[in-house]
């Protein structure tokens, strides 16, 4: 027999089981080799919630049935989650003490075994990112700047929306910061108060300015972009296009200590 599983028994809010390695988990290594192995397994966790951990101190132990008292082994805290589901101890006892009938632990070919579980804290936290390419719904946004000649230093267009996400345009005559010899375009993400902790908004996008006369868009190195069509009845055209925008779904919720 590889393994004997016990019926499942609630502690601390979860369920769980024992597992019994009476020849030892890992008898193939040095780690196991002639002793039984006795392990913790959280049972039915499919029905917690996605992401879920759950923090646990425990003690596992076998009945010594002719003083009907316990050889107890203390565990760490340990970290149960999707992809480490048991915990224990390879070396629990070694074989020879275990059938060894002054010892109790194995009388009349029968043994007993428990556990005591401490749950510290079941945490369940997760979060899905996502790139949504093109089309997104309102993938790009024309901002018309009218009497372009009487405007300010600093310009903010009115919010808009892309990819799930509200955004504004701002635009800097001068430059900003130490880049006085140009103007200066940049894209500001809004209502980030509203944006979950930690907020995440990655987005791949093109900023330009229409030639409105040639149908050309704003190049880097057209200093004079007055006379290159850019500007028509006092009118600049500045334009954002959206590539990418991530999408980020998540959840949060935290269950206190019990025991």
């Amino acid at each position: 027999m590889g393994s004997y599983e016990s019926g499942i028994f609630e502690a601390a809010g979860y369920k769980w089981r024992l597992v019994f390695y009476p020849v030892g988990k890992n008898k193939s290594s040095t780690s196991g080799a002639n002793h039984i192995s006795l392990y913790l397994r959280i049972a039915e966790y499919d029905t917690l919630p996605l992401g879920w951990e759950v923090h646990v101190c425990f003690k596992l132990f076998v009945q010594d049935q002719i003083q009907d008292k316990y050889l107890t082994i203390q565990g760490e805290a340990k970290r149960f989650h999707t992809m480490k589901t048991e915990w224990g101890f390879s070396e629990f006892v070694s074989m020879d003490t275990f059938k060894d009938p002054s010892k109790g632990y194995l009388v009349n070919d029968s043994c007993v075994f428990g556990a005591e579980v401490f749950a510290v804290q079941c945490s369940s936290k997760w979060e899905c990112f996502s790139m949504i390419k093109p089309p997104i719904n309102k993938n790009s946004y024309t901002w018309k700047i009218q009497n372009f000649a009487a405007c300010k230093e600093y310009l903010v267009s009115p919010t808009f929306e892309a990819g799930g996400e509200s955004w504004k345009l701002c635009f800097y005559l001068n430059g900003e910061g130490p880049l006085k010899d140009s103007f200066s375009l940049f894209l500001h993400l809004v209502d980030l108060k509203n944006l979950p902790s930690k907020p995440k908004v990655y987005a791949k996008f093109m900023l330009r300015i229409r030639d409105q006369q040639h149908s050309n868009w704003f190049k880097s190195n057209d200093v004079k972009y007055g006379s290159k069509g850019y500007i028509v009845n006092d009118t600049l055209m500045v334009e954002v296009e959206f590539r990418v925008v991530s999408a980020t779904n998540g959840s949060s919720q935290v269950k206190q200590d019990q025991d």
